[in-house]
């Protein structure tokens, strides 16, 4: 049972991270800019955050599918993750309103209470599959694969599903 927990952690890290990373890699100017307006850190920190993250985020995804590098790419994910939830707080904190480059221009949404949770949600599956994955040789199967995608195929619903309930009740309040 943990090498199926495991393996579709794996799949479910894999994939979120491989989809965050394409899009931004795609426009990385605009992905740069996006960073830029979160006035986290000093503009050439953030310039130079910009560029690299999504080039880490992706080196990190390759590395969580093969089990003798899993470990570093969830160490990996885990630190980038965390460096996710800092910033969204210091925004929610400003009372700003940003947008959060998290999927690139694959799935554009605010800086809210969701992105809060959805970065704890991913921090503690983060730590789980360190658990699971150090101990346990994964071994991917047709139900690991099946269900990593349906997990993730939710993971983007439920933020494209929050991202027309907040604009919905942005017009209903017009």
């Amino acid at each position: 049972m943990l090498e199926l927990a495991g393996s579709i952690l794996k799949v479910v890290f894999f994939l979120i991270f491989l989809i965050s990373s394409v899009p931004k890699l795609a426009n990385i100017k605009k992905f740069v800019d996006g960073v830029i307006e979160y006035r986290v850190v000093p503009r050439k920190l953030s310039v130079m955050y910009g560029y690299t993250l999504p080039v880490i985020e992706l080196f990190a995804s390759i590395l969580i599918i093969f089990h003798s590098s899993s470990f570093y790419g969830f160490m990996m994910t885990l630190l980038l993750l965390v460096s996710f939830l800092i910033a969204d707080i210091m925004v929610i904190k400003s009372k700003r309103s940003v947008t959060c480059s998290c999927f690139g221009n694959f799935l554009e949404s605010q800086v809210d209470i969701f992105s809060l949770y959805r970065n704890g949600a991913l921090i503690v599956l983060n730590v789980l599959a360190i658990g699971v994955t150090w101990s346990q040789h994964s071994i991917y199967s047709a139900a690991s694969l099946v269900l990593g995608v349906v997990i993730v195929f939710i993971y983007f619903l439920s933020q494209k599903i929050w991202n027309d309930y907040k604009k919905n009740m942005k017009l209903l309040k017009a």
